[in-house]
């Protein structure tokens, strides 16, 4: 995970693991001395969780489609790994998270095009993606228009399809990080 070597010293940080599934993500830093809010819009994955975690385990049922703005515990830190993508209105959830934090990493599937694209699409049911059946793509452009326009300047893309040596994917993705300042 190559943001905690970015990120410096975690211990004592509060992150949000941003449609967390199982909450592998934040699981993966706890070691670190992190507290992790676990968000997700299924209960199922959020029982999950709890079930790996045990109960004190810091999980919230939110849909982003419905109730981002239940997401109000300013954090150091949101992972939003691979759930944009899956959400008809990023830039709503992009600018709220601006107002809970300085710091974001996307993780995020991106359209092979160079001018600033976005589309709508139907995702299918029973795969557990989208949790209303309803996503979009866009292009790299794009994104970055997006967590501009929410207010954040700063961007380190840490894919290896940036021409980052130091990226170790090798998907078609994009690893960001971005801060306010």
């Amino acid at each position: 995970f190559p943001v905690t070597i970015r990120l410096g010293n975690l211990k004592g940080k509060t992150i949000i693991d941003l449609a967390c599934a199982y909450g592998w993500w934040g699981s993966y830093l706890e070691p670190y001395g992190v507290y992790v809010i676990y968000v997700d819009g299924r209960k199922k994955h959020l029982d999950k969780v709890v079930e790996r975690k045990g109960r004190t385990a810091d999980v919230r049922l939110i849909d982003l489609e419905k109730n981002v703005e239940f997401l109000i515990t300013p954090v150091d830190l949101v992972l939003c790994m691979g759930i944009l993508y899956h959400i008809t209105n990023p830039q709503k959830v992009l600018n709220h998270l601006a107002v809970i934090t300085d710091n974001i990493v996307v993780d995020t599937t991106v359209i092979d095009n160079d001018k600033e694209y976005i589309y709508y699409m139907d995702e299918p049911e029973g795969q557990g993606f989208a949790l209303n059946h309803k996503g979009c793509r866009y292009s790299p452009k794009y994104l970055e228009r997006m967590l501009k326009e929410a207010g954040y300047n700063y961007i380190l893309d840490m894919s290896a399809a940036s021409g980052n040596s130091e990226a170790t994917d090798s998907l078609s993705g994009h690893l960001y990080t971005w801060g306010l300042s």
